[in-house]
């Protein structure tokens, strides 16, 4: 989850001054072809899966105006459980307690 926000905070692989920890809507419009990517091969989450450029709105959950990591984070898992996956099951390990 934190490798694909990464890429996508700044525009670029690994870690340079446009990064800032937080994802504008213009750095997701920009890599959004790149996220598409990713979930078919290497980053297969649920969320990804059905993400659109609108989908922006959704996952700035506070309505910031930029996606944070725990946004991203959040985001990512919830659909997971949802679709009740492998990694969605573990994922909501300890959420009945």
């Amino acid at each position: 989850m934190p490798q694909l926000f990464a890429l996508l905070d700044g525009g670029s692989e690994g870690i340079t001054v446009e990064d800032d920890d937080r994802i504008s809507r213009d750095e997701w419009q920009d890599g959004f072809a790149w996220v598409k990517k990713a979930g078919q091969t290497w980053a297969p989450f649920a969320a990804i899966q059905s993400a659109t450029i609108e989908t922006f709105d959704q996952i700035d959950a506070d309505g910031g105006g930029f996606i944070l990591l725990k946004e991203w984070c959040a985001w990512l898992a919830a659909a997971e459980k949802a679709a009740r996956t492998g990694d969605g099951k573990v994922l909501a390990v300890g959420d009945d307690e």
